[in-house]
Formats: C-alpha cells, structure tokens, sequence
C-alpha cells in the first residue's frame, strides 16, 4: 500500500505539471486557536497547548468534467504537557484526482480518490520522526444547500523499525455536511473515526468538528471560528485523552466568486486531519 500510494503521488505531480491549462481556483488559509487536553495519564492531563496552522489548496480541469488538486498543509501544537515546549509538528502534500457531473449545476455530483504523504511528522521536543502515507476515495454531492463530502480510506506509518509506541496502520471513515445560508456563509459539520494498531495493540481515535465561515463583502477574505474535538484510546484502551480545540482563522479564495462555488466546483475538497490524535496519541506509551 506504501508504494501505491507512492507512485500515485507521483502521478498525480506529474500530471498536474505537465498539462498546458493553469491553476486558476484556488485558497489558503491561516489559522491559530488553544486547547484543553484530559487525559488519564499525569503528564497530559488538563494541559492548554497553542496551535497554529495554514494551508494551501489549487485545483484546474483537464478536460470539462475531470480536476486534479492539489494540496498543502502545515501545523502544529506546542505546551500539551508539563514540559512546556513540547509538541508537535506537521507538513503534508497530498492530490485528489476528481470525475465531476454538472459541476456548475446545483445538483452536482464528483468523485474520486486521494493520496497523501506527511512529512516531517514529529513529537515529544521533536526527536521522534514520523512519517505517515494515506490514500482513500471520496465522493462529494449536493442536495439544495447543502454540501456532502464523504471519504474512507488507509493510513499507514513509514518509520524506521527501532522506533514503536505511536500509531503504525488502520482505515479511517470522514462525512462532512456544509449548510449554507447563501453563497458566503456556510456552517460545516464533520466526524471521523480512525481504527488501527498501535505497536501491535489497538488504537482508535473518534473526532467531531464544526466550522462557521463568512466571506467578507467583493473581497476575497474570509474569516472562520472552528472547534475540533477528538477522544483517542491507545494501548487497548487502557490510556486515553480527549481534546478540545477552538480556532480563529481567515481564508483567501482566487478563481471563484463565493465559498460555496468553491465547495462545489473549485479547489473545495480536503483531507483527513489526524495530527492531534497522532501527535498527543504518541505520548499513550
């Protein structure tokens, strides 16, 4: 599974670089929030960590009906234990190859899959290196307004073999529903739920998040407040946490006119987020 997600990748960046039409849909986003974690270990236990964040998300066609995307995304969290300056980081750069029906209708229809690889995954001050592949499916349809984005797949740690004690492999589900009040704000909701191995135990992390986004007047700006939430269990469940995030953030769109066109025909798809579970989920040992 590796080496296909891997060469899908690879793919994907090839094809991406190679076809004549350009970028033209597009946002990033800039975000920084606290947290309160409780967990049943001493060392994780009612801690505030600082997180921070941003990301970057392009899409083209190829041809009318068939888009590829492309994705960046950097993070992190600091102070999620007694010794303050420890935490954990995060790069990734993931692609969703997308068939899309009626993209401009208000009854569209896409679906596709996604590969992802994080990069310089680290915890615990930083002397643990992790880096993780993740490939899946996903379909995204749209009923009046609302948005569906649904997405199943695998992750999996590529780690050096001396290194045990944080998540290894396991599959993963994600819905996300985005209502929107008109075409400049939408209130998001999503769930995830993570199953797998942690050194050869059982490790499961179940998230929930909402999101209310406003785009600001002609302008390109958009400001959001978002809450996260995750309750993890490691070791066959005999450690646990749970974290619950609040985040102020803002978005800058190009290539289309409104959030929801963007959700809906531009570069609106994302991927799994599973930096806080694994990161915090490193120290469940």
């Amino acid at each position: 599974m590796k080496i296909f997600a891997t060469r899908l990748l690879m793919i994907c960046a090839w094809s991406l670089l190679t076809t004549p039409t350009i970028a033209t849909d597009g946002v990033i986003s800039l975000k920084n929030g606290l947290s309160l974690t409780n967990s049943n270990l001493n060392d994780l236990d009612d801690r505030k960590p600082y997180s921070f964040g941003g990301d970057a998300r392009f899409s083209h066609y190829i041809s009318p009906k068939f888009s590829l995307q492309a994705d960046l995304r950097g993070q992190g969290a600091h102070g999620y234990d007694y010794a303050e300056e420890n935490g954990w980081t995060e790069t990734l750069v993931g692609f969703h190859a997308t068939y899309r029906n009626n993209v401009c209708g208000c009854q569209s229809r896409s679906f596709g899959g996604f590969g992802a690889k994080s990069l310089n995954y680290s915890s615990d001050e930083g002397d643990e290196l992790f880096r993780y592949n993740m490939i899946g499916a996903e379909t995204l349809f749209t009923k009046n307004n609302r948005l569906f984005h649904l997405q199943g797949g695998f992750l999996s740690q590529d780690k050096p073999a001396d290194e045990d004690g944080n998540f290894e492999e396991g599959g993963f589900v994600r819905g996300v529903e985005n209502f929107y009040f008109n075409p400049n704000t939408r209130l998001q909701a999503e769930v995830t739920y993570l199953h797998g191995s942690d050194d050869r135990q059982e490790f499961t992390s179940t998230g929930w998040a909402a999101e209310l986004a406003h785009k600001i007047g002609c302008g390109p700006f958009t400001g959001f407040i978002a809450y996260n939430g995750h309750y993890v269990t490691a070791d066959n469940g005999r450690d646990s946490f749970s974290n619950h995030e609040i985040l102020l953030g803002f978005r800058v769109f190009f290539g289309t006119a409104s959030i929801r066109e963007n959700e809906m025909r531009g570069a609106g798809l994302t991927l799994p987020d599973f930096s806080t579970p694994i990161g915090i989920g490193s120290e469940l040992d």
